[in-house]
């Protein structure tokens, strides 16, 4: 109750998707926004609740992947929900403070469903993760981003010399 999902974006399983959603009879508790400008999307992850990052590893190279997904709930100090076996994901989670998420196996439907619900009905753990964000706002910002490179281009580069 007084839960809602919103899925950004689109893709292959949309209408798969939603005829689950009319099937079950909960259609009315999501919304599909479909493609939206990237300029946008900050704004609806700051609005979250908690921010899911769905992917889960396959192999080790997507183990140490890191979708934009992560900087994206990181800028906007959203809680985020991950899966375990994402190993780097869950290194940049961890580096904060208490930690700014939760994981599970995302791959196992009822611990999906089960973990979510927990941190959603769980008002203590989500103002504590977003108070473990303190210190780190706009460590992914494109300013951030750019002085790490540009200090990593002159460590090796030695770019002053250019």
């Amino acid at each position: 109750d007084g839960q809602f999902l919103v899925i950004v974006g689109d893709g292959g399983y949309r209408q798969e998707f939603e005829k689950i959603l009319h099937e079950e009879g909960a259609s009315e508790k999501v919304l599909f926004t479909g493609w939206i400008r990237q300029t946008e999307l900050n704004q609806y992850s700051a609005n979250a609740d908690v921010g899911v990052i769905p992917y889960h590893a396959l192999s080790d190279y997507y183990a140490y992947s890191v979708p934009n997904k992560l900087m994206e709930y990181c800028e906007t100090q959203t809680p985020i929900l991950y899966d375990k076996n994402m190993r780097e994901i869950g290194n940049v989670v961890c580096s904060k403070g208490n930690g700014v998420g939760v994981s599970a196996d995302l791959s196992n439907p009822e611990e999906f469903g089960n973990t979510l619900a927990e941190m959603l009905g769980n008002d203590e753990l989500l103002k504590n993760i977003k108070e473990s964000y303190r210190g780190s706002e706009n460590e992914f910002s494109y300013e951030a981003q750019k002085a790490s490179l540009m200090m990593i281009l002159d460590e090796y580069f030695n770019l002053e010399e250019i």
